[in-house]
């Protein structure tokens, strides 16, 4: 059983964490892709556990997230409105969607 677990792991990094082709310059080059590999896919795993007992898929959430938008302002960010799919996605992972945040900068 371990086994299978870690060849899903694999499977997910491969398939959509997008783990490979690489081509890196530097070993800290490939630490730093092998550490945001291992963090997407710990999100993608997590995500596929929530979805499990919903009717969706986590190629449906992933299509139907991706068109969640926002205007951006100089120190606003104002999500738009979410569908009827996107808010039941919110409610399956317990997320709150704000109605505004403060925009930070990045120094």
């Amino acid at each position: 059983y371990t086994r299978q677990d870690i060849e899903q792991v694999f499977d997910i990094s491969k398939g959509y964490a997008k783990a490979l082709p690489l081509c890196v310059q530097t070993v800290d080059t490939f630490r730093g892709h092998l550490l945001m590999v291992f963090c997407s896919t710990i999100v993608l795993r997590h995500l596929q556990q929530l979805l499990r007992s919903s009717p969706y898929s986590l190629d449906d959430f992933l299509t139907v997230m991706r068109n969640q938008k926002a205007k951006i302002y100089e120190d606003l960010v104002v999500p738009m409105e979410a569908t009827k799919k996107q808010n039941d996605f919110y409610k399956l992972a317990r997320i709150k969607s704000s109605v505004s945040l403060p925009r930070q900068s990045v120094n």
